[in-house]
């Protein structure tokens, strides 16, 4: 009986001392930390005592009720800039295995993570948001490169171009987008997106250029207009949404995939050809509290993090070839295994083709059979790379034209983005002019910048 309370006490003195470290979104420790670390408790943070917006985490960050020692930024969510700055992350080059990690990282990324010359933080992953054009749904209408817009006001005088087009041809089974949700979809859908489209490439340029932010100017309120009247004749041209193909794609690439063929393919946003051509982009990173009581182990962590190469399934981890200048293209590990299974079908019905016997249904059957193992075959070939040499270069040749933004009073998950979508919404059922709705962003542009000095 002494030796089992002995035993419990002893358990429980090891528990009480027991070191722990506590991650908001930061991913998991690897094998190699939690060898190394034996007696440390990872506790993950609470998925339902979450942080909406920077507002809520910097609040917790300045009153000390903060509860992690290693916590994600996300630049979708969070202003990274703003929590960097106010000095709430760690200083990390302090650390010679951060430093060398991150000195073969692009340098338009790893300008996102540092601040008056120091590191704050340690890129875990992008995620770029991309209008392109639909390969298919642009081949079957006729179109080229030359046709793919460059600017919003292209952009819109194609759709006008294309409405046109509509009503006198047969092209009803290509549709300018056919993602829609088709229970919601109404005639202000394809306005709504093009003014949202509109105020966020609005407010990217401004960002970048380091200019006020105004929209109440004879440029933007004309656009306005122009949004409104080509999103209602898309409407008229398609009151049925979701057509077999599309002419517009939006996707986003960077965290798992990289779609080819990119730079023929982008639709660029910009308000006029005088601006930059940018990429709406958002960066994953850690950090680690500067308040922490367990600095060192954070650090740790972080090192451990930025030193990974690979999956747990052995494949190299894609994020490392979106972040680094060395990065390498990724093969599919199971290439070799899909062609040589599809191979062994294809030669198995070879070999019951050769059967004089075959019924006439049998024959056809097995040559149905045959037919499509070698169109696989040709699919498991495309599929070859997770990310190729070509995507890589390409994806490598626009990198510099990223654009990480910040989420601001725009972001919806504020109570300004709420007015926001709210404004645009009055806008496209005609219960707000144009010259309304862009002073009314304007007001709310003027109070951000307010805020922030």
């Amino acid at each position: 009986m002494k030796r089992f309370i002995v035993l419990v006490l002893s358990l429980f003195l090891l528990s009480a001392n027991a070191e722990s470290l506590r991650l908001y979104y930061a991913g998991d420790p690897s094998k190699q930390f939690l060898a190394s670390h034996p007696g440390v408790d990872v506790i993950y943070n609470d998925p339902e005592n979450d942080y909406r917006n920077s507002y809520e985490m910097i609040s917790a960050l300045v009153t000390d009720s903060f509860p992690y020692d290693v916590f994600e930024l996300g630049t979708w969510k969070f202003d990274m800039r703003q929590i960097m700055r106010k000095g709430f992350c760690t200083d990390l080059t302090k650390s010679s295995v951060i430093r060398s990690e991150l000195s073969t990282m692009h340098p338009n990324i790893f300008a996102q993570i540092t601040h008056d010359g120091k590191v704050f933080a340690v890129p875990t992953g992008i995620g770029c948001d991309l209008y392109l054009t639909d390969r298919v749904g642009w081949e079957a209408a006729g179109l080229t490169e030359k046709d793919v817009p460059q600017s919003f006001p292209e952009l819109l005088d194609f759709l006008e171009a294309w409405c046109q087009r509509a009503q006198t041809s047969s092209d009803s089974f290509i549709s300018v987008r056919n993602t829609w949700d088709e229970s919601v979809y109404n005639a202000s859908s394809y306005t709504a997106w093009l003014v949202q489209e509109l105020i966020q490439n609005h407010i990217l340029q401004s960002e970048f250029a380091e200019v006020p932010l105004r929209f109440d100017t004879e440029e933007f309120i004309a656009l306005l207009n122009q949004a409104k009247r080509v999103g209602s004749m898309i409407f008229e041209t398609e009151p049925t949404p979701n057509a077999q193909y599309q002419l517009i794609d939006f996707t986003q690439g960077g965290r798992s995939n990289w779609p080819e063929h990119v730079p023929q393919r982008l639709i660029s946003m910009r308000l006029h050809k005088e601006q930059p051509k940018l990429i709406s982009a958002t960066l994953s990173a850690i950090a680690a509290y500067a308040r922490s009581d367990n600095e060192k182990l954070a650090i740790e962590f972080l090192e451990d993090t930025v030193q990974r190469r690979f999956t747990s399934h052995g494949v190299p981890l894609f994020s490392r070839a979106m972040l680094y200048k060395d990065a390498q293209a990724i093969e599919n590990p199971n290439t070799e295994d899909e062609l040589r299974s599809t191979r062994e079908r294809i030669e198995k019905t070879k070999r019951e083709l050769a059967n004089e016997e075959l019924s006439v249904d049998e024959r056809n059957e097995l040559q149905a059979s045959l037919s499509r193992y070698e169109s696989m075959l040709h699919d498991i070939r495309e599929r070859a790379y997770i990310l190729s040499p070509l995507s890589l270069r390409e994806y490598q040749s626009i990198v510099d034209d990223l654009y990480f933004t910040s989420p601001g009073p725009f972001f919806i998950a504020t109570e300004t983005g709420q007015n926001v979508a709210a404004l645009i919404k009055r806008f496209t059922s005609d219960g707000l002019s144009s010259q309304n709705l862009a002073a009314e962003l304007d007001q709310i542009a003027r109070l951000a910048t307010l805020e922030d000095r």
